[in-house]
């Protein structure tokens, strides 16, 4: 290789080193994209690279109103807000800054904060109305656009509450009243009864009504007797769309009745007078004194009586014949 060679190839090489050099430290500006729940907020900073002694800027920024509204502008930490006039009826915003020291490398010429308005999706476009250093000199920047999407909203998942309603004793208490209040929301509701049944149901929405680790007071009635009871929704729960809850009153408190029959009778014959007790929760042992004319009749014979359990639950009676 001659000399001549030599210098052509390395100026074609310094020429190439220098080209590349020019592209690495070309001046972006840039936003991001974001993806966000309805009604949520975001903030996006508009962020400027690669840029020499920055002074002064004004950008522009258009996006669909239907989609998204511009509700805030604030400092980055190298630029400071001028001023910025957001129009959410046709989607402008214009944003204008500025560093009267100069800035350097890579900064944030302004944080944006965008509120979902509706589910879509919409371009962020930039476009820069003025750039320059602190001698106002242009600078030129090549601009990447971003986008926002906002997630449609998740219809509400059903959330079944379903359950029985018993004494303590087991037996049904028919037509209970059952309210539901959510302590962590105060969202009070009154379950489904049927008349002549013991069962109760409500039809929620979890998202809306509950959530997992929610506390849910159950208020049960039957007659006298209520019951306040208290349970903790669970993921699984949430997860299986509900939860049975059964709930146990105890007996409603009433007075013990005892009463003895009638007969008639001609001398001579032998009757049977049963005395009966009514409303008795429990009887372990007993006493009764029975008084009458003896001079019309005497007693000859007591017998044992019997449980009747026909009765109307929580109802017993005790028979006792002589």
């Amino acid at each position: 290789m001659n000399n001549t060679e030599l210098r052509t190839f390395s100026i074609g090489l310094l020429i190439l080193l220098l080209s590349g050099a020019a592209c690495a430290g070309a001046t972006t500006l840039s936003i991001a994209n974001a993806t966000v729940e309805p009604s949520e907020d975001i903030v996006l900073p508009i962020r400027i690279c690669n840029i020499t002694d920055y002074g002064t800027g004004t950008i522009n920024i258009t996006y669909d109103p239907s989609v998204v509204h511009i509700t805030n502008v604030t400092d980055g930490p190298e630029s400071q807000i001028a001023a910025h006039n957001a129009d959410n009826t046709i989607g402008l915003t214009c944003i204008s800054a500025s560093n009267s020291y100069g800035a350097s490398g890579d900064i944030i010429f302004a944080n944006v904060t965008f509120k979902a308005i509706d589910f879509g999706s919409t371009p962020v476009n930039l476009d820069v109305a003025l750039l320059g250093d602190t001698s106002y000199k242009e600078i030129p920047a090549t601009v990447g656009d971003g986008s926002i999407k906002v997630k449609a909203s998740q219809p509400p998942e059903p959330f079944f509450i379903h359950g029985y309603v018993c004494y303590e004793n087991s037996t049904p208490c028919n037509s209970p009243l059952v309210n539901i209040t959510n302590l962590n929301t105060y969202g009070e509701w009154q379950s489904e009864t049927s008349c002549g049944s013991n069962y109760y149901q409500i039809s929620l929405s979890s998202g809306t009504d509950l959530d997992a680790t929610d506390v849910l007071r159950f208020d049960a009635t039957g007659g006298t007797s209520t019951s306040v009871t208290e349970h903790t929704v669970t993921q699984a729960e949430v997860g299986a769309g509900g939860f049975e809850y059964n709930i146990t009153l105890e007996l409603p408190s009433s007075d013990t009745t005892v009463s003895i029959g009638s007969a008639e009778g001609s001398v001579g014959d032998s009757v049977n007078v049963s005395i009966n007790i009514t409303d008795a929760p429990s009887i372990g042992a007993m006493g009764i004194r029975v008084t009458y004319n003896a001079s019309i009749l005497g007693a000859t014979n007591v017998v044992n009586g019997s449980m009747i359990e026909s009765l109307p639950a929580p109802l017993v009676a005790y028979h006792i014949g002589y």
